[in-house]
């Protein structure tokens, strides 16, 4: 009730701005009478009140039978109305309350009290330290409930909001168990650095803490706070959004008991493809060829046993993911909550349990667990206690316990080793359980055994346990004046992680013909050689080892407020919140997870929050924030702290007087904000304002002539900016919020700008040589900017409800300083450009022999540049001549494609219907202006030294005499390396865009059966769903949103996902 008199919680909403012409009406004023009344007409007054006795005004009171006849309650709530002959029934509405129907009396005062609408109750939205109507938000957010949480059947909840709302963009690149945490966006990235100080910030229940890994049963609300309006009382953790985590409750009422529990079957996305032994040989020769390499090669003898099969052993053709990997792999998420209360005492338990199987498969020879696996085990306990009437005491204690478990692998990493290895390296196991490579003899590359990655190895097992606990009293002084409260708060977070490494090794045998060994000079199809396979034993068994580690991290956060709210006559929506708080974080670490510096010295923030909003009659409404931060990074004194303040407003159009005679638009409101909010955080850095510590040299220095000895020196630490302060972002947003149809149609969109200045980086003008660290400077600013929209329809038919949800989001941003060395040419800088590009060439073709004086010796026509980065070849690639100087060398690089790390735009569509005891839900997402440029293994065959495993699209669209017209992959070559695979060029950054269908199910609900109450159920539910179902893009041959750079970013593939689920509700 409190929150509804506040804000008149929203009635509807709407997508046109649309104005009815009419007359503009003043409290107690008819509406426009579109019926000529007859002779006999009667006049009713009356009063409408709330629940408690005050009257409502502004409330609309209209005659059932002519809708064109009515008025408004003035001030005091009264009303007075002549009602038409046919007049029998008078309709009273107002925003936040029920619509009530009232028989019309021949004389009398009509006294009339509306109750407040439980459904428009729920309209409350979570904000910043506090929850607020919908109807009175000015800030811009989005949310998501738990119903839409739990239809993502993904062990993180970061995957849960993948165009689920605005504004969001959520990027995973790895499905390893236990590590599939996306990478989260709030609308794109303002900063310079690439190194996850983009990330948002996180709260969960009004405490930082991680939130991936929270059981969705324990969640009630997800919202994302994206403008300075929202997110300005952050001060400087605001600067790059915030998303906020709510909690379930309990609520009065008898004990709910839910149990839920669900089986998936996961396979993956994606999978690169190698080529087989017989294509992997005839295209090393092919390379060979186009070198006119003397190098040795595959034998015609090799050739024909790998086309035929002849000999699966010395000339096998192994797929080792086939051999490894398993097809499908299980998921198991099972979960029991317990909610309810009495008057005084409400509470809500939950405890949920995560089995995540892997894709590799167990091998029976080893002795011990060399699988993938995440087990999970989720707990919560939350109490609200009403110690009076007026003091609530809760308090709330979650946390989990996570074990990873992982193959203990080679350094370079399991999938990359698999990538490279050759299907003619091994024909597998033993039947004594080891693996068998072949002789290098009969390879004229080093060998590269899938079963080296990984096999006998051993394994480790991270055990992470985190506990979370908060305590808030809160105490209301209605003595002192209504609406008045104070509250403290205090968190205590730990996280301990163990890690148990076990190291062993496994012996492997090495096959061999006999002849190869006892007559090693003999041709192998004479008919004296001997096959007969032996085996000889390299390396030796290892047992088990055994290692340990210790992580540790733990915070406090203490915050204490004022807190005012009322309403004043139902027309002047007054509150007010100061609030202090102060955290310390021990052992702290960057947003990329690395330790940060002086990691012995724990980090702390202090800091002041003030907000003020004034709403008159819901109609227009003004909000002011600001917050006050204090870090350790900057000077005491100077620049240690910082203010942020923000202002919003809002006009709620549909509440004037001119909107009331029209029912095509029930809500439209209209929004704006402006802010600045900070950062002070750069990588690993800490105390920027001091100078760092000396340190003793590894060596020292020399001095004198011969001296082979060096003399012990100290080395100073980075030096420090005593002006040094914080990033600044100011923020715009316009919005508008639209209900109409009869609230079927609802639109929101909004239109944002940041400005981003002083940003942190390390000056990129110094000369290349200097004797010390240079410190960090405020010099750089991006600006960036965007749009968001978002379009429901809800209806329903009948017993069919169906809706239809649709948004898109679009942030790009741009370099307007970053302290860049000018280069030759505009073309060349990054200035005036977006984050996250890549630097190369543009791609024209691949030359031809028409382009060449000389062919053989690589000598191009005078009309063609001269190619200075390598000697070109036909099948070569060919790059545009920017500065059209005749050659083409460094200075006719630019910026590529778009950003590689976040897409600009960002969709997503879900559809869905409840038809009697049936439900169904579809979501899409997608997105595009976005890249993947293809680097090491995913650019170079035989990659990354041109001697391991061929990847089957790199065979597929190479360039021969024959593919010249199709080919996007130029022809096989280490000579040409240079000039085809050590540059990147825009042939390389590849169009990453994706249409997904994200979640599609379909479930039914048994309700009211006896048989179910005999049980004690209100109802059951089963379900069937899938997750990642379908993928749409260009890339084909890897997932869109698996990363492409090479090296380590060879990574666990993303998984799709075949649920059955049942839920059981007591």
């Amino acid at each position: 009730m409190f929150y509804l008199r506040i804000g008149r919680l929203v009635y509807a909403s709407l997508p046109f701005l649309f104005f009815v012409s009419g007359s503009p009406d003043v409290y107690g004023a008819s509406y426009s009478v579109v019926e000529s009344f007859q002779q006999k007409n009667q006049k009713v007054s009356g009063t409408v009140l709330d629940e408690s006795g005050m009257p409502i005004i502004g409330a609309n009171v209209i005659v059932k039978e002519a809708p064109g006849v009515g008025v408004i309650t003035d001030l005091d709530g009264n009303f007075s109305l002549t009602i038409p002959e046919n007049g029998k029934t008078l309709l009273v509405s107002f925003i936040g309350y029920a619509e009530k129907e009232v028989k019309i009396k021949d004389s009398g005062m009509l006294k009339i009290v509306l109750s407040e609408d439980a459904k428009m109750l729920e309209e409350v939205q979570v904000i910043a330290y506090g929850t607020q109507s919908k109807v009175s938000v000015t800030g811009s957010m989005s949310s998501v409930r738990t119903e839409d949480l739990l239809k993502v059947p993904n062990a993180s909840l970061t995957n849960a909001l993948a165009g689920s709302m605005t504004g969001v963009a959520a990027v995973q690149s790895v499905g390893q168990p236990g590590m599939e945490d996306a990478n989260l966006y709030i609308r794109g990235s303002s900063t310079l650095s690439q190194d996850g100080s983009d990330a948002p910030l996180v709260l969960v229940d009004g405490i930082e803490r991680p939130f991936s890994q929270i059981d969705p049963n324990e969640v009630a609300d997800i919202t994302v706070l994206k403008d300075a309006s929202a997110t300005a009382v952050f001060g400087v953790r605001g600067a790059n959004g915030v998303i906020l985590v709510t909690t379930r409750r309990g609520e009065k009422g008898k004990a709910k008991i839910s149990v839920s529990s669900n089986v998936s079957i996961q396979m993956p996305t994606r999978l690169l493809e190698n080529c087989d032994s017989y294509h992997t040989a005839l295209l090393y020769n092919e390379k060979l060829d186009n070198d006119h390499s003397s190098a040795a090669r595959f034998s015609d003898y090799a050739l024909e046993a790998y086309r035929t099969g002849s000999d699966p052993v010395i000339y096998p053709n192994t797929n080792w993911r086939e051999l490894i990997f398993k097809n499908t792999y299980i998921q198991t998420q099972h979960n029991v909550t317990i909610s309810g209360g009495t008057d005084r005492v409400r509470y809500f338990t939950s405890l949920g349990y995560l089995y995540q199987d892997g894709m590799l498969k167990q091998f029976d020879t080893l002795d011990y667990n060399n699988q993938y696996s995440y087990n999970r085990f989720n707990y919560r306990a939350n109490l609200d206690i009403d110690v009076t009437k007026t003091t609530l005491f809760k308090i709330n204690i979650g946390g989990r316990l996570g074990i990873t478990h992982e193959p203990k692998g080679h350094s370079d990493g399991l999938w990359r080793q698999v990538n490279w290895s050759q299907p003619f390296s091994g024909p597998g196991l033993s039947e004594d359980g080891y693996p068998i490579s072949v002789g290098t003899s009969y390879v004229p590359l080093p060998i590269k055994n899938g079963f080296d990655s990984f096999y006998g190895l051993g394994y480790n097992q991270k055990s992470k346990n985190d506990l979370n606990m908060d305590i808030s009293i809160e105490q209301k002084l209605d003595c002192i004046t209504k609406g008045l409260k104070v509250h403290v708060k205090g968190s205590y977070n730990t996280y301990y992680t163990m890690t148990v490494q076990r190291s062993g090794n496994r012996q492997k045998y090495v096959a061999y013909y006999e002849g190869s060994l006892t007559n090693p000079g003999m041709d192998m199809s004479d008919p004296n050689f001997s096959k007969n396979i032996v085996y000889q034993v390299n390396g030796q068994n290892k047992n088990l080892e055994y290692g340990e580690s210790f992580a540790r991290e733990r915070n406090w956060y203490l915050e204490g407020g004022i807190n005012y709210n009322r309403t004043f006559k139902n027309v002047h929506r007054v509150s007010g919140l100061l609030l202090y708080n102060q955290n310390r974080v021990y052992y702290p670490k960057a947003a990329n997870g690395n330790a940060m510096d002086y990691q012995y010295i724990p980090r702390s923030y202090v800091g002041l929050v003030g907000r003020a909003s004034y709403g008159y009659n819901s109609r227009y409404l003004f909000d002011v924030n600001v917050g006050y931060n204090g870090s350790e990074n900057f000077a005491p004194g100077k620049t240690r702290f910082g203010v942020f303040p923000s202002g919003s407003i809002g006009w709620v159009i549909s509440e004037e007087n001119f909107m009331k005679n029209q029912s095509l638009i029930s809500f439209l409101k209209l929004r704006a904000s402006y802010g600045i909010v900070g950062n002070d955080k750069i990588g690993v850095d800490r105390f920027l304002y001091m100078d760092g510590v000396w340190s003793v040299d590894g060596g020292g220095y020399n001095f004198g002539i011969d001296q082979t000895s060096k003399d012990p020196a100290a080395t100073e630490g980075q030096l420090g900016n005593p002006v040094i302060t914080w990033e600044k972002s100011a923020k715009q947003n316009y919005g508008i919020d639209l209900k109409m149809l009869e609230d079927r149609l609802s639109i929101s969109a909004d239109y944002f700008r940041e400005n981003r200045t002083d940003i942190l980086i390390t000056r990129n003008t110094a000369p290349g040589v200097i004797a010390i660290a240079l410190p960090k400077q405020n010099m750089g600013e991006v600006m960036n900017q965007g749009y968001e929209l978002s379009i429901k329809w809800a209806d329903k038919f009948k017993d069919f409800r169906y809706w239809v949800n649709a948004n898109v989001s679009y942030a790009k941003n741009k370099i307007i300083y970053m302290d860049e060395v000018k280069h030759v040419n505009d073309f060349n800088n990054q200035t005036g450009r977006s984050t996250g590009l890549t630097y190369g060439y543009v791609f024209d073709r691949f030359y031809t022999a028409e382009d060449f004086a000389d062919v053989d010796k690589g000598i191009l026509k005078d009309d063609l540049p001269v190619v200075t980065i390598g000697t070109p070849f036909p099948g070569d690639c060919k790059y545009v001549d920017m500065d059209n100087n005749g050659k083409i060398d460094a200075n006719d690089r630019t910026y590529l494609g778009y950003s590689t790390q976040r897409p600009e735009y960002v969709f997503g569509f879900d559809y869905g219907f409840n038809w009697k005891g049936w439900d169904f839900s579809m979501q899409w997402t997608g997105a595009t202006h976005v890249s993947r440029n293809l680097e090491t293994e995913y650019r170079i065959p035989f990659s990354p030294n041109g001697k391991r495993a061929l990847l089957q699209f790199h065979a597929d669209e190479r360039w021969t005499e024959e593919t010249a017209a199709t080919a996007t992959m130029p022809r096989f070559s280490d000579n040409s390396k240079s000039l085809n695979y050590d540059v990147n060029s825009s042939l390389w950054v590849r169009d990453a865009s994706y249409i997904r269908l994200k979640n599609i199910q379909l479930g039914y609900t048994f309700r009211n059966s006896p048989f179910l109450k005999k049980l004690g159920l209100s109802n059951v539910n089963l379900y069937v769903s899938g997750y990642n179902v379908l993928t749409f893009d260009k890339l084909k041959f890897v997932d869109p949103e698996a990363p492409t750079n090479g090296g380590n970013s060879n990574q666990y593939p993303i998984s799709k996902m075949y649920t059955m689920g049942l839920k059981l509700n007591f």
